[in-house]
C-alpha cells in the first residue's frame, strides 16, 4: 500500500486549498525554498470531502487509517476467489448474519477501513442510513497476500483499540490464516496461527467451524509457500 502525502499552505483552512507537492523554481532555474513536508491527517469527514473536490477519485481503490489515505494493492484472481469461497462458507450458516464484502467500517473518527469480510449484526436498513461502527461488527476478515505488514501492524492494532472482537487474517503467501482475539486498546491479547489441516472455530460466532484448507482452497500445483514468521504483537499465543 501506499500513503497519499499532500501539502497545504500555511493558512489554508479549507480542503479545496490541498494541492499535490510540486517541484518550484525560479526563473534562473533556481530551487524555490519550499515549506516543510509534513503529512496532513484527515477526519471521515474530510476523506470523502477529497472526493468530492477531485483530490480522490469515486474509483480510487483508498481506506482511511489513522488519518492517513492509504491506496489498495490491485486484487490478484487468488485474493479475490478466496474473499468469494469466505462469503459463500459463512453464509452457510442455519441462522446467518449480515455479510459486508469490502465496505467501509467507521471505526472512529480518523478511520475507515474497507475489510475484505465483515460479519455484522443484522440491522433493518441493511446499514444504508450509515456505515457499520465497532459495535455492529462480530468478525473482520482481511485477506493479505502483498498487504501482510499493513493488515497484521497498522490494520490489527486499530481493530482492537476499538473493541473489534475479532479479527481472522489469511496469510495467502503463508497458507495459513491469523486468529486474533479479546481486543484491548494495545492490542489483542490471544493470537493463534493456524496451518492446513487444523480447523478455526470463531469465539464470536461458535456456529463458524472452517477448516484452514476450506478457507485457502485446493493448493497450487508445484508451490509450497513459506510458513511466514508470526507478528511480533502484544497477542499471547492460546
Amino acid at each position: 500500500m501506499s500513503v497519499l502525502t499532500v501539502r497545504r499552505d500555511a493558512d489554508a483552512t479549507e480542503l479545496a486549498n490541498l494541492r499535490p507537492l510540486v517541484d518550484n523554481r525560479t526563473g534562473n532555474g533556481a530551487l524555490r525554498q519550499s515549506p516543510p513536508l509534513r503529512s496532513l491527517r484527515f477526519t471521515t469527514e474530510g476523506y470523502h470531502r477529497l472526493v468530492e473536490i477531485g483530490v480522490l477519485g469515486a474509483d480510487d481503490r483508498t481506506e482511511l487509517l489513522n488519518g492517513e489515505v492509504f491506496y489498495k494493492m490491485p486484487i490478484n484472481s487468488r485474493h479475490a476467489g478466496c474473499v468469494n469461497r469466505l462469503v459463500r462458507l459463512i453464509g452457510r450458516l442455519a441462522e446467518s448474519p449480515l455479510i459486508a464484502s469490502q465496505n467501509p467500517i467507521r471505526l472512529s473518527n480518523i478511520s475507515e477501513p474497507e475489510p475484505d469480510v465483515a460479519v455484522l449484526r443484522f440491522r433493518g436498513d441493511d446499514y444504508s442510513d450509515s456505515h457499520p461502527e465497532p459495535q455492529d461488527v462480530l468478525l473482520l476478515i482481511e485477506v493479505a497476500d502483498s498487504s501482510l505488514a499493513v493488515d497484521r501492524s497498522i490494520k490489527a492494532p486499530l481493530y482492537a483499540a476499538a473493541g473489534i472482537p475479532e479479527l481472522w487474517i489469511v496469510d495467502l503467501a503463508g497458507e495459513a490464516l491469523e486468529v486474533y482475539q479479546d481486543p484491548d486498546p494495545a492490542g489483542y491479547r490471544r493470537y493463534r496461527r493456524h496451518v492446513r489441516g487444523e480447523t478455526v472455530i470463531s469465539s464470536t460466532l461458535p456456529a463458524l467451524s472452517l477448516t484452514v484448507d476450506e478457507i485457502l482452497g485446493p493448493a497450487a500445483r508445484g508451490e509450497t509457500a513459506p510458513d511466514e514468521a508470526a507478528p511480533d504483537a502484544s497477542a499471547g499465543q492460546d
